[in-house]
Parts: C-alpha cells; structure tokens; sequence
C-alpha cells in the first residue's frame, strides 16, 4: 500500500469498516486535549456502505464538536491509518461523518538519538537478545537535575491529578515573597518545622538554602506558615521575564525531610508530565502491536526512565535488563554498560507507558561521571 489509500483501497477499508467492530480515536481541534473513542458497530454508531459513519446516540459525541474538522485514527488489519472529515447533523438529529475519498498511513517512528548520546536496552542477559534503541525529546533534556522547572506554569487537571497521585505533590497557597523565590531560581523549597534545612540538601545546588534567603525578612517570616515537605512551583522561565500573571502553581509533597527521599522523587515527575501530555500531539504507532523505539526522559547515577506512546511495551516489572549508554564527551562518546531492574511501571490508560528502572553493577567510575555531568559538581 501507498502512504495514501484512494479508489479500491478506500473502498476495501469501508467494507472492512461495516463488517467489523473497530476501535476509533476521534481528535477534535477543540478541546485539544480531549480525545473521544467510539467502537463501530456498537453503542449507537454504524457506518453505512457510502463511507458514512452515523452517531445515533447523542452521549458518544457532545453537540459542540458539530461543524469541527476532526482527526479521526484507526487499525486495518494492524495498518494505522487516519483521515480528517466535517462533523455534521441530519434532520433526524444524528451526527455524521464522511469516510473522505483518501485515507492517509499513519507515519512510522523516526529513530532520533540526538546530538551524539544513545542508549540502547537488552532485552536478553548479559548484552544479547533483541536491542532496542531509545530516543530523546527536547522537552526532557537529560543531565537537568531541577526537572520540576520543565513543568508547564498552569497545569492541566490531568497532571495535577498524576503529581498527587504517583508523587504525593499536591497544590499549595504560598506566601507570595516565596512563591516569587522559587519561580525567579528556579530552585525549590525543603522545610523542617517552618525553617530550611541546613547546609546542602541534595548533592547540586537544586533547594533554596539559608545563604540564599539572607536579609529577607518577609521571606523567613512565611516560612514559619509552612508544614514540613518539599515545594516546588511550575512555570519557571530562565530568562527571568515574568509578571503577576505568569507565576505558576505551588505544588508541596510533605513529610519529605531528606536527600535521599528527594532523590527518589525525582525520576517521578517526569513521569507525571509525560503520562499527562495529549496523545494529540503524540502520534500512534503505525503498526498495532508492534514493539515502538523506546524514549528516554530521565537519567541519573541511580535511576533511568524509559517510556513508549503506544504499541507493545517491551520492558517488564522486576526483570533485569542490561543498557548501552554513548555520552558524547568533547570529541570523543564515552561508552558505559549497566544493568537495570525495572521497579515500577506506570500506564496512562490512553496508550502511554513508562518504566523507572534503578542502575545496578555500576562502576565507580562511570557513576562519578554521571554524577559529575548531573550535578554539575565534584563526586565525593
């Protein structure tokens, strides 16, 4: 098949279509984050043999998609296939789409290892079996130990909801003078009994430390307002061009009172973004079942996190697999074999995974250099 199906092709898909009950994915241009699944052939929607697909029951579609472009995706016969058509209403009150005269292939994954680092994971012991490659996405740039500062200013309910349930982090009222600490450093907070922790709470300069907050009296009299956890705000920008309107959302997870308890909070949140995100802007594989490069979003001397946006998860719970890892280095790529166990695997229940897996069998030296390229700091 050509990437876009036309003439007796089509036709083959729509009688597939009235024949067979077939999953669909139907994404509207508005909301963007919402996508609506439908099955044909049950539920109150059949298509008819011209290419038609009607909604006899008024609950599967709301009325404000009517007179929408949407994006419609689907499997023929494992083949990923899309195509956009005009939502409309009939005089009975049914809503309508069109089966257009081109469907389009979904397009396959691109294998992007970026700017020299890979990683590959062994599904066989000791460095055999299948290799899996993963890839990197811009928006989770490794060796950033601060990832809450990725984290978008005004949340979605989504991840609000993934960071109170899978972090402990819920959103919080700040006194202003420290909400305005954290956005401008992009640092965070951690608390004891109203007052900071003393000295270097984590092993790069990631807390708000008491050296930090000198001389601001209105700051250190909040601070007094707080429980005992660790706080951190969404919406941090770099260049510190900011206004009232643009500080984000105070998020709190309590009861932390160590490093060691941070260290193992981090690899979580970008797991809360990452299962957050709409699939809208996040393709389907192009084959069902098939088992899709693997992304990276998270990678320290103890913890790495793989991730997959649909097809067969590869990795399972408590097994251990062994992972390659290329870190460009001036002009030369430092080479560093590992093995990894998977600890916990977490599903979006929209096609998205994620596994954290914990190092193990590091060098010394290989764990030096992670630390030193995360940290940014010497390893003691």
């Amino acid at each position: 098949m050509n990437n876009i199906l036309s003439g007796i092709e089509r036709d083959l898909v729509v009688s597939y279509l009235c024949d067979c009950k077939v999953p669909f994915a139907l994404v509207p241009a508005q909301p963007a984050d919402r996508i609506f699944s439908f099955v044909t052939g049950q539920g109150g929607v059949k298509i008819l043999p011209e290419g038609i697909i009607l909604f006899t029951d008024s609950s599967v579609l709301p009325q404000e998609l009517v007179g929408q472009q949407v994006s419609l995706r689907f499997y023929f016969k494992k083949l990923g296939l899309s195509f956009a058509s005009l939502v409309s209403c009939t005089k009975s009150g049914a809503k309508a789409l069109v089966v257009p005269r081109e469907i389009l292939r979904l397009p396959d994954s691109e294998d992007n290892v970026g700017n020299g680092f890979s990683c590959n994971v062994f599904l066989g012991e000791s460095f055999s079996g299948q290799r899996l490659s993963c890839f990197l996405r811009e928006e989770y740039p490794l060796f950033v130990p601060c990832v809450w500062r990725h984290l978008p200013e005004n949340p979605n309910p989504r991840l609000v909801g993934r960071l109170r349930g899978i972090c402990g982090a819920v959103p919080v009222e700040v006194p202003s003078s420290i909400r305005d600490k954290l956005l401008s450093t992009g640092k965070a907070l951690l608390v004891t009994a109203g007052w900071i922790q003393p000295g270097m709470v984590l092993p790069f300069d990631g807390c708000i430390t008491s050296r930090d907050v000198v001389g601001e009296l209105e700051l250190l009299d909040g601070l007094a307002e707080l429980k005992t956890g660790f706080y951190f705000a969404c919406g941090y920008k770099e260049d510190g061009n900011k206004k009232d309107s643009d500080y984000g959302q105070v998020f709190c997870i309590e009861g932390v009172t160590s490093s060691e308890q941070l260290l193992k909070l981090l690899p979580l949140i970008p797991v809360c973004r990452y299962l957050a995100e709409s699939n809208d802007n996040s393709p389907p594989p192009a084959l069902l079942d098939r088992m899709e490069p693997l992304e990276l979003l998270y990678l320290s001397s103890s913890d790495i996190v793989l991730a997959t946006q649909g097809g067969k998860f590869p990795l399972q719970q408590d097994i251990h697999y062994s992972l390659l890892l290329q870190i460009p280095l001036h002009t030369l790529r430092r080479s560093i074999t590992v093995d990894c166990s998977v600890t916990t695997i977490f599903e979006s229940g929209d096609g998205k995974t994620c596994a954290l897996c914990r190092l193990e069998n590091l060098k010394t030296e290989d764990q030096r250099f992670l630390f030193e390229s995360l940290n940014n700091s010497r390893y003691l």
